[in-house]
């Protein structure tokens, strides 16, 4: 293979591999490919080796950058910070200076619950990024960040530029800001026609979309297809793009749209598999070392177990969920309250849940998560407890 050139994706791989086993020569170059292969395929443990010997080699900043990005992938945060903290970006092209911005932040922001870093990173890029591919996409993770926090309404007003006149590449990854923004201001029939758009523009993106981005695509359309009432679609949606994940070991897309297919088929016949996928959905999260996702999807199983009656389990859930801080995002911090009252109500403590569900209502609308409130409002009701 070495001596005709590579012609397939794992030829590179095959051969770097091959070349270790055997005690070859080490050479750099090979080795950064094969390593940014490993990545793509999202082996991680393969793409740490390799990235590191061709490190060693004298790769540079690429291999440091995927280096990086095996780590924090694989949940290893405070690594990844360490080697995000000692390159050099001085000479390096947009593309590099752009992907280690995001990168970071998302490390910063998910592993290690620092906001302040993770924006101070992406705003310093964006000073000096001027390829409009990289800006866009640079722009859509600042955006990123108020959705999380909390600011669907700040999220969406980021990224109308970037529908109207952006990128395909800024487009396609917008897609699962905005597409998830639209549906917590209610529109959700919006956001899915957004996520369509998004499809169309990551067509036109020929290679570093990322298997990850493709599927927070799906999340985003499971997600409409949810707050819209297509239950049955969603989840199927959902499965499909979760066998594709799982078959190719994205273990983030995994947990993400186990999450979502909980969540969509809580008001179905199909509550009682809410439990099993909220719970797969918090082991993927705990893997990948991100503390507020598995909060959100324990939360998620607590609500559903309480709805059908399981107040042993919910109160379980409840108790092991409490000790996760979610730091910044609070996105979702209304769902938690609700899951609260859920289990107040089962116990029979009316007053306690007509106080958490006044509370997520209160706090929904002062973010501007009209769906949550909705949420809030709609158990209040349940409750004949609902302010006229």
């Amino acid at each position: 293979v070495e001596a005709v050139g590579a012609r397939r994706r794992d030829d590179v791989l095959r051969v770097a591999v091959a070349r270790l086993a055997s005690g070859g020569e080490v050479s750099a170059p090979l080795m950064a490919e094969a390593a940014r292969r490993a990545l793509v395929a999202y082996d991680l443990d393969l793409a740490e080796r390799l990235a590191r010997i061709a490190i060693d080699a004298g790769a540079g900043l690429r291999s440091e950058l995927d280096l990086a990005i095996a780590l924090t992938r694989a949940g290893r945060h405070a690594e990844a910070d360490r080697v995000y903290t000692a390159m050099d970006t001085s000479g390096a092209t947009d593309e590099e200076r752009a992907l280690a911005a995001i990168e970071w932040s998302n490390c910063l922001f998910w592993g290690l619950d620092e906001y302040d870093r993770a924006q101070a990173g992406v705003s310093a890029a964006l000073a000096v990024v001027t390829d409009p591919d990289w800006h866009d996409q640079l722009v859509v993770t600042r955006a990123s960040y108020e959705l999380l926090v909390g600011h669907p309404d700040v999220a969406f007003t980021a990224l109308e530029e970037i529908h109207r006149d952006g990128t395909a590449r800024g487009v396609a990854a917008s897609g699962l800001i905005a597409g998830v923004s639209l549906c917590m201001l209610g529109r959700a029939d919006e956001a899915l026609a957004l996520v369509e758009r998004a499809w169309a523009a990551r067509g036109e993106i020929e290679e570093g979309f990322g298997l990850v981005y493709e599927g927070m695509l799906v999340v985003t359309e499971v997600l409409a297809l949810t707050e819209l009432g297509r239950f049955t679609e969603a989840r199927e949606v959902g499965q499909r793009g979760h066998a594709a994940a799982v078959q190719a070991g994205v273990t983030y897309g995994q947990g993400w749209l186990a999450m979502n297919i909980a969540r969509a088929s809580r008001f179905t016949a199909a509550v009682t598999e809410v439990d099993t996928w909220a719970r797969e959905g918090a082991a993927c999260f705990e893997l990948l070392g991100i503390v507020p996702l598995r909060q959100w999807s324990l939360y998620g199983a607590a609500w559903a177990l309480a709805l059908t009656g399981d107040k042993e389990g919910a109160r379980a859930t409840c108790e092991q969920v409490r000790g996760l801080d979610p730091g910044h995002v609070q996105l979702m911090a209304p769902e938690a309250l609700r899951a609260e009252a859920a289990l107040a109500a089962l116990d029979g403590d009316r007053a306690t849940a007509i106080e958490l569900l006044r509370d997520a209502a209160e706090l929904a609308a002062k973010l501007d998560l009209v769906v949550l409130e909705l949420g809030a409002l709609h158990d209040l009701v349940r409750l004949d407890e609902a302010e006229g």
